[in-house]
């Protein structure tokens, strides 16, 4: 089963089929994850997002997800970027610089609040913190 940009987004389980599909073939769903990036239509955009979520422990996925946050137009692909980044909040620094640039400077209060919540000090920052940092 091959994703196209162009296809429907289908039942929840057409979904679920199609990312599992893509998460077996490995670097090459990668690549093509990485190319819809920058795609016209946002609801791909944040699709890649919720698919680089599946492949957190990749820190390949750290660099696309710092530019979506910083260089995306639409508020609710920040918003997923934001999220993704969260997860990097205790060990990179980058993600960290981000998350807090955008809660103080995103053009959305969407943006900033779910940046907010991952950026140290927030709410999931603390609550994901390694033992004894707070």
């Amino acid at each position: 089963m091959m994703w196209r940009s162009s296809q429907r987004w289908g039942t929840l389980s057409e979904r679920s089929a199609r990312t599992t599909e893509l998460l077996r073939r490995g670097r090459e769903a990668l690549d093509a994850i990485r190319d819809r990036l920058r795609h016209e239509n946002a609801a791909v955009r944040e699709g890649c997002c919720r698919l680089f979520d599946h492949l957190v422990a990749a820190r390949l996925v750290l660099a696309p997800a710092l530019r979506r946050l910083t260089d995306d137009p639409e508020p609710r692909v920040r918003m997923m970027a934001a999220e993704l980044l969260g997860k990097f909040a205790h060990t990179e620094p980058s993600a960290t610089a981000a998350l807090e640039h955008a809660r103080l400077n995103d053009s959305s209060p969407a943006v900033r609040k779910v940046a907010s919540w991952y950026a140290p000090g927030g709410t999931i920052y603390r609550k994901t913190a390694p033992r004894g940092a707070w």
